[in-house]
């Protein structure tokens, strides 16, 4: 054993950050750095000066997020771009262990490495039950005075701490971003409650208006009260779309599952979108089918999807836009909105369920209605997908749900 190695002082410190970790206790508010500083100490054995603990910062670029140093000299902050960074080695070398080249960038010039010294990194790994293998978060660099080979329990035991540690660090980091979530979602419940109460009143007195509770008003308006309607509308499902989005994220939105016949979801939806397709001079069929088609899902949030791509078809659906709604007594149950708009590249075909993505951003609209409308297809066991789509003819998407069992 190596002098002055406690190796089971060590890793039960590293446990003990991992069992923080777990139960919250870590801050997360600051990215999991005050945690990687305690695990790159635990990490100091005698032959190690010092150590940084890297993380992946999205895609493009590593960030020390944690260091310790016998001699202080170590910095954290700093990032660095991952394709010039001796992490992507790391992590690209089949070794635990694997030793890096210190002059390579700048990195061990700030790690404090001498000419003779030597960096020995780490991979940090987690299992996410991922068919590609285990994910990797980030890195554990050491900083050597000159190059040797690691006695073997130093070696055993950074190899063991690795796995602890980019648990600890990895639970940390998922602790934040629910904190950061229950935080952004609260505070658009106040937002959106805000917005609701001045656009019920808006709408309540249009409803008067239209309605002559005031007086029998002139011919003129009502092509305006029927646009402010309808926009008062457009603008309820708006920042309903924003709620659910936010709610999406951290799994707050509550199922009602039961048996739907789709026939009378697609009645129901073309009804719903009078105004709207009033507006835009659309014309909106319905293809039922001959015998009932039940589906197990929930109700409103059908209702929001389809409500959704009709929406979507209106917009793209150029002038006077013309949209069928159909049911498909396939397995699974389908149905389908047809339009005969703009249509959409192939290569486009997945990242129009991505948030916030738009096809064409001089049309209006948020890029919430498909993201929101995937996820909660999921949500109800059923999928969302494009089925057809060719630019300049038109596009079909398809909404499978799951088989309700027929009544007895």
């Amino acid at each position: 054993m190596a002098a002055g190695l406690d190796v089971e002082r060590a890793l039960g410190g590293a446990v003990s950050e991992l069992a923080a970790a777990l139960r919250g206790d870590a801050r997360p508010a600051d990215g999991g750095a005050s945690l990687a500083g305690t695990l790159a100490e635990h990490a100091l054995t005698e032959s190690v000066r010092g150590c940084a603990v890297c993380v992946i910062d999205g895609t493009e670029a590593v960030r020390v997020v944690g260091v310790a140093g016998r001699t202080g000299v170590l910095t954290a902050g700093s990032v660095w771009e991952l394709a010039a960074s001796p992490v992507l080695e790391v992590l690209a070398g089949g070794e635990r262990l694997h030793r890096v080249e210190p002059s390579a960038s700048a990195l061990g010039q700030a790690l404090g490495v001498a000419e003779s010294g030597e960096l020995v990194g780490a991979a940090l790994r987690v299992d996410e039950d991922d068919a590609e293998g285990p994910r990797p978060v980030g890195a554990l660099l050491l900083v050597r005075d000159r190059p040797a080979p690691l006695a073997d329990d130093e070696s055993a035991f950074i190899e063991d701490y690795t796995s602890l540690a980019a648990l600890a660090l990895h639970s940390s980091r998922h602790t934040g971003s629910q904190v950061a979530s229950e935080a952004m979602l609260s505070f658009l419940n106040l937002v959106v409650h805000d917005l609701r109460a001045p656009l019920t009143v808006l709408s309540g007195y249009v409803d008067l208006l239209r309605a002559g509770t005031f007086g029998e008003g002139p011919k003129a308006w009502e092509k305006p009260l029927e646009m402010i309607a309808a926009k008062v509308g457009e603008t309820h499902r708006l920042v309903d779309d924003i709620l659910l989005a936010a709610r999406l994220e951290s799994g707050a939105v509550p199922l009602s599952i039961e048996t739907l016949d789709l026939n009378d979801v697609i009645a129901r939806a073309a009804v719903r979108s009078e105004a709207r397709a009033g507006l835009a001079a659309a014309t909106i069929e319905t293809k039922r089918s001959p015998q009932s088609v039940l589906a197990s899902a929930d109700r409103f949030q059908v209702d929001r999807i389809v409500d959704n791509l009709i929406n979507n078809a209106i917009n793209y659906g150029g002038h006077s836009p013309w949209i069928r709604l159909s049911v498909d007594d396939a397995q699974p149950p389908a149905i389908r909105v047809e339009d005969r708009g703009v249509g959409i590249s192939p290569e486009l075909h997945s990242r129009i369920f991505d948030r916030f993505f738009r096809v064409d951003n001089r049309i209006p609209g948020t890029g919430f209605g498909l993201h929101v409308g995937r996820v909660l297809a999921e949500a109800c066991g059923g999928s969302l997908r494009v089925e057809r789509s060719v630019p300049g003819e038109g596009s079909v998407f398809r909404l499978d749900l799951p088989t309700a069992a027929a009544p007895n």
